[in-house]
């Protein structure tokens, strides 16, 4: 009897738990700045509906259970049941293997310049950086890195270095850049930042040696314009397979 009403009461803990419509937002101990991950319900159910990393903007309305976001130049109201802490900071810290290790070593043998890896709008043509050929194996990384370890969505090309000064203006409204010390990418840190604004690199970083890459995002309709021109290239602007035809998309 005993076990019956122990199994019962569990019972009872995992419905109400699976029908709780609202998660205290204190548990998150959120702050302006920090990263989340949100949920939207997906268009296949084979997609994952969680996206982001976006940030935290505002938290006024977190006691009704909203928080605002800035997300691929949006800002938007999220429910707090429908968050949670971005998970990339787990991908770096389980290993430095495969495109990981790829895009370290990459990022960290290019001292001073900065060098850009990816394709550039210009008015209705896609053009290719003249990077991505010598360092292909670094722009396939870095993409993949973008795509399905930090769940990026947009990620066009990205900028990176080692003891770089700054970073010259470009026309993208949202980036996010990484940095890290002592080759030590285990031990790194993020920061969004618009692209349209010459930005120097040690102040955000507080290093002068400090190793970087630089994402630069766009909306998911340049995505969809870019793939029509470079449908062999996988995880363009997000988790993407190459295809053999473009009108596959």
């Amino acid at each position: 009897m005993p076990c019956m009403i122990q199994a019962s009461a569990e019972a009872k803990a995992r419905r109400a738990d699976s029908f709780r419509t609202r998660r205290p937002g204190e548990l998150l101990e959120l702050k302006e700045g920090d990263l989340v991950e949100f949920y939207r319900k997906p268009l296949s159910k084979d997609l994952s509906g969680w996206r982001g990393p976006a940030e935290v903007i505002n938290l006024t309305s977190i006691k009704d259970g909203i928080i605002h976001v800035k997300w691929q130049g949006r800002v938007l109201a999220v429910r707090v049941q429908d968050a949670r802490r971005a998970l990339l900071f787990h991908t770096f810290l389980t290993g430095i293997t495969g495109p990981i290790k790829v895009l370290k070593a990459g990022v960290e043998s290019q001292i001073g310049e900065p060098l850009r890896a990816g394709w550039i709008r210009q008015g209705s043509i896609w053009a290719p950086c003249r990077a991505n050929v010598d360092c292909a194996e670094v722009l396939a990384a870095g993409l993949y890195v973008a795509a399905c370890c930090m769940h990026l969505e947009g990620v066009v090309g990205f900028r990176y270095g080692t003891c770089v000064n700054t970073l010259p203006a470009v026309a993208f409204d949202d980036t996010l850049i990484l940095w890290w010390s002592n080759n030590q990418i285990s031990e790194w840190f993020p920061c969004f930042t618009p692209g349209d604004r010459a930005i120097s690199v040690s102040r955000i970083t507080g290093d002068a040696n400090a190793s970087m890459i630089q994402f630069l995002m766009v909306s998911a309709t340049e995505v969809k314009s870019l793939r029509q021109v470079v449908s062999d290239i996988p995880h363009v602007g997000g988790i993407h397979e190459r295809t053999t035809n473009a009108q596959h998309e």
